[in-house]
């Protein structure tokens, strides 16, 4: 995985990571807004680029809802 980090404006910067797309393989970029200085900036991107990047989970509203009635309801009450 490759990154790059490109100052927007003065204490913020964009977070560019390529990452291969699993399906067909082609590039993708995943943008990450960061403020604070330079230096900083760089540990986060290669903070993004080992790895620590959660992907956003790509999943409907009524698919949440199902999953969290069905932990709620797995766990006892506490009362």
């Amino acid at each position: 995985m490759k990154g790059h980090i490109r100052e927007r404006s003065p204490g913020h910067w964009a977070i560019v990571i390529d990452v291969r797309d699993p399906q067909s393989g082609r590039r993708k970029r995943r943008w990450h807004s960061f403020a604070g200085t330079k230096r900083q900036a760089q540990v986060e991107c290669a903070r993004l680029i080992v790895g620590a990047a959660v992907d956003p989970s790509r999943i409907t509203v009524a698919q949440f809802l199902d999953r969290f009635q069905r932990v709620d309801s797995a766990t006892p009450d506490a009362a």
